[in-house]
């Protein structure tokens, strides 16, 4: 279960940078604190793809 304790302290969060078409970019923080684990290298479409795509690389660090 240890990765599963590290994904109920981390969070995905989806933010609006970029102007239009590739909008959205994605943020795992720590809870409570306002430092970036790790935060996209790419640009999404839509907020949905976007946030999609953060927690699928929060399961991948959290399998770590």
């Amino acid at each position: 279960m240890r990765g599963s304790s590290i994904e109920s302290r981390l969070e995905v969060q989806v933010k609006h940078r970029r102007p239009a078409p590739n909008r959205y970019t994605w943020e795992i923080h720590r809870e409570h604190d306002i430092l970036t684990v790790k935060e996209s290298s790419e640009q999404f479409s839509s907020w949905e793809e976007a946030s999609q795509n953060g927690h699928k690389m929060l399961r991948k660090l959290s399998a770590i």
